[in-house]
């Protein structure tokens, strides 16, 4: 999908972006039952295909502290372009915590090279 800004369209209708570094922009995480989900948005800003990789991590009271990982390795995303997903955790004996801290940790971004 095409979209026009980072806070304007790039969002796929998910709101305001809890967090952003660089390309990536993560939305505030939702609770399904005992499943935290953590949308996410990657929209290429530059004008060669790209992949990225990050780490989302998400912390909370009680000792909840997860890694979610990111990977656009097959064919990257295309100038302009976005690539949205969710990425879902549940922490075994651990409440999904209602306000998670998230940041994201270990961004990278390699452009495509013939």
């Amino acid at each position: 999908m095409a979209s026009k800004s980072r806070t304007g369209d790039r969002n796929e209708g998910l709101g305001t972006p809890l967090v952003v570094r660089g390309d990536v922009a993560v939305y505030p995480p939702v609770h399904k039952g005992s499943v935290l989900t953590v949308p996410v948005s990657i929209v290429n800003t530059g004008a060669e295909r790209a992949f990225y990789r990050a780490d989302v991590h998400v912390t909370g009271p009680d000792g909840f502290d997860v890694v979610l990982h990111i990977d656009t390795p097959v064919v990257g995303v295309y100038p302009g372009a976005s690539w949205p997903t969710e990425l879902s955790t549940a922490v075994a004996g651990k409440s999904v915590p209602a306000h998670p801290t998230v940041t994201v940790d270990n961004y990278g971004r390699r452009e495509y090279r013939d």
